[in-house]
């Protein structure tokens, strides 16, 4: 597959009906320029103007040494009166080439030519979210896939996958709302368009919207490879967390529930300094605001959740309003992170009593509003909510969840003619919000929640990490082959992805310690005020746990890859279904993290449950074949040296006596 520049350039690559006519059928002047131009990137703007009165502005992003681009779209109404109907918007719409598949006759398996697309199961509190599935776009295929409720990452990821044997491209959409995708395949051409699911409206006068945004990374290497070619453009390119000097600046955390008691918590984080645990950050959780009375000692219990909206600190639980607390925290030499839920609230909040106008209420039968980021004179207000909460508490990562199926909502505020403006005001709004936060408070991280990891799309992803990548952890009983899917799963895409935990009733096994572990961590072991501090002997078995994650954590910033795939896949025969990939307790989960320009990196392994294997051969990636690698056993102290060109023939030979038990080893380049 070849990948052109002037393709994206001189190509407008989007398209809409106006009044039901083709584009095509109207007079349209283009103009261009060359914004910025680097070794490293190149970013044009082309303006179509168009007869009827509006411009669609492209902004193209080119990144030369990945094979990337990235096409932004913003539709602008220049004239003075109204416009008439845009519909069948594709804000990126691309014909992929491949070579010619082989025909498939019925009953026979279908040949490795064919073209296939990936795409990853959603966070949906799910064992195997962020796993892959597969389809074969054969001579006839035809589909459209979209998300369910509003939410970017519910239901499925918007990473999409299209490969042929080593060659493929991955496209990912960026719009944190309801997005859609079309495929259609005859064979050897794929034809792919995104946008907006639903969008269909006129126009007002001056009125500008930004649209669904799409970031395109071009492969010939390999499957893995193409993803961790990816990988590396979220990470150094896109990601703002990229400009951090040092990765693990990124939260490890000692997580807090926020309507424990500020003397609770200060007693908490006297605990981990003394102990000398080496987190950077502690973690409020929601329930520190308001204005109840009650003893709400977690999530599940009292009425703290009633005051969702009410965002100034609680004093029944935190008297000097939570200062002390943020003056221990700098004592301890760590940092503040603080959840927020600027995007819903419960009714008879502060918020709701003060700005009825800015809520929008579907169901008087229900607590929950949404606040309603197309209204213009929201972004101002929440803006000076959450910049007040940093410069007071002095923050240094500021949580944003979102708790609720925004769907509805935006469609009950839908006029004849406006099909989805006010999602695409709210989703444009909360990108100028966490802009505008970044801008005025330059050294902020902002931890990206939604219920877990239901807004993962890039344009969210490039301005914030995600310090827990799934709900499915809040849970008082996390099982170790989740955790190990999971990041099977999200590693190959994202890499500033987090888990937490540490559960009173949890072993402080290895195996299930480093099932959890991910480039972001938190500690959830002195989470509750029902919890008591832990023991000194647990403290020690936690300072293991802590000394062991800091040791080998700058590894999973580096290439990620699958030794073996802890999946089966189902539905592998039949044209046109979806062959879905099912967690497998009888397969074993091994990882490569690969840190090829310092020419060392990790192996983690894991034998789970139900595996009768004692011993797999696995062959590494992206090795230096005419070098040496020493490896150290973390586990036994055991020292061993291969050769590159023998480990990544299948020459690594893992052993793990027991089910349920894990082997780290550590591997660097070396002159011997």
């Amino acid at each position: 597959m070849l990948f052109k520049f002037s393709d994206y350039q001189n190509e407008k690559k989007f398209d809409f009906l106006y009044e039901g006519k083709p584009l095509s059928n109207y007079n349209c002047e283009l103009s261009q320029k060359v914004l910025k131009e680097t070794s490293d990137e190149i970013v044009t703007e082309s303006i179509y103007t168009y007869e009827f009165g509006i411009k669609a502005v492209r902004k193209t992003t080119f990144y030369p040494k990945a094979d990337s681009v990235c096409l932004e779209l913003t539709l602008k109404n220049v004239s003075e009166k109204r416009t008439g109907i845009l519909s069948r918007i594709s804000d990126f719409a691309d014909t992929f080439e491949f070579e010619q598949s082989t025909k498939t006759k019925t009953g026979y398996m279908i040949s490795e030519d064919n073209i296939k697309l990936f795409t990853y199961q959603g966070s949906t509190l799910r064992h195997d979210e962020f796993l892959p599935a597969y389809r074969y776009l054969y001579d006839g295929f035809e589909e459209e896939i979209d998300n369910r409720t509003g939410r970017s990452s519910d239901g499925y990821m918007p990473y999409f996958n299209i490969n042929q044997c080593d060659r493929g491209v991955i496209v990912a959409v960026g719009w944190s709302g309801n997005w859609k995708v079309l495929l259609k395949s005859d064979g050897k051409n794929v034809d792919f368009s995104s946008g907006i699911s639903g969008a269909e409206f006129y126009m007002e006068p001056e009125e500008s919207l930004k649209m669904s945004s799409v970031l395109l990374t071009f492969y010939d290497n390999g499957y893995q490879e193409g993803q961790n070619k990816f990988r590396n453009l979220m990470k150094y390119r896109v990601s703002v967390i990229g400009h951090v000097k040092d990765p693990e600046e990124t939260p490890f955390s000692l997580l807090l529930w926020g309507a424990m008691p500020s003397e609770n918590q200060i007693k908490r984080i006297k605990t981990v300094n003394n102990n000398e645990l080496g987190l950077n950050y502690v973690w409020m959780d929601a329930g520190w605001y308001g204005y109840s009375t009650q003893r709400c000692i977690n999530e599940h219990e009292g009425d703290w959740w009633q005051n969702t909206g009410s965002w100034v600190v609680n004093k029944n639980c935190h008297p000097d309003g939570l200062l002390e607390v943020s003056s221990e925290i700098k004592k301890a030499r760590m940092k503040f992170l603080l959840w927020v839920e600027p995007e819903r609230v419960i009714k008879g909040s502060d918020f709701t009593v003060s700005h009825p106008e800015w809520c929008i209420d579907v169901d008087k039968n229900w607590d929950t509003v949404l606040v309603d980021y197309s209204n213009p004179d929201v972004l101002d207000g929440i803006f000076e909510i959450i910049s007040e909460l940093i410069e007071t508490l002095e923050i240094s990562c500021y949580r944003q969840d979102f708790n609720v199926d925004p769907l509805r909502f935006w469609q009950s505020k839908e006029g004849e003619g406006r099909h989805c403006i006010t999602q695409i005001k709210h989703i444009n709004s909360l990108y100028s919000l966490w802009d505008r936060l970044l801008e005025r408070f330059p050294d902020l991280i902002i931890d990206n929640c939604a219920s877990g990891g239901r807004r993962l799309d890039f344009e969210l992803m490039s301005r914030a990490v995600a310090v827990t990548r799934s709900d499915y952890q809040c849970g008082f009983n996390p099982d170790e082959m989740t955790f190990q899917n999971h990041t099977a799963g999200s590693m190959a895409l994202l890499p500033y992805l987090g888990t937490y935990a540490g559960f009173p009733e949890w072993k402080l096994t290895k195996y299930n310690t480093r099932s959890t572990f991910a480039p972001l961590y938190s500690l959830k072991s002195m989470t509750y005020d029902n919890w008591d501090i832990p023991s000194e002997k647990v403290m020690k078995e936690l300072k293991n746990v802590c000394d062991e994650y800091k040791e080998i954590r700058k590894y999973y910033f580096g290439d990620f890859y699958n030794l073996i795939m802890p999946w089966v896949t189902e539905g592998s025969w039949g044209i046109g279904q979806e062959n879905r990939t099912t967690p497998d307790e009888t397969v074993w989960a091994c990882w490569q993290f690969n840190r090829k320009e310092k020419g060392d990196g990790m192996i983690l392994a894991f034998r789970r449950k139900k595996s009768p294997y004692e011993v797999c051969n696995v062959s590494l990636h992206d090795l230096d074949p005419n070098a040496n690698y020493e490896f150290s056993d973390k586990d036994t102290g055991e020292k061993f040296i291969k050769s590159g060109c023998e480990l990544m023939s299948g020459g690594l030979s893992l052993s793990i006596e027991n089910t349920e038990e894990s082997k780290l080893l550590i591997f660097r380049k070396t002159d011997n």
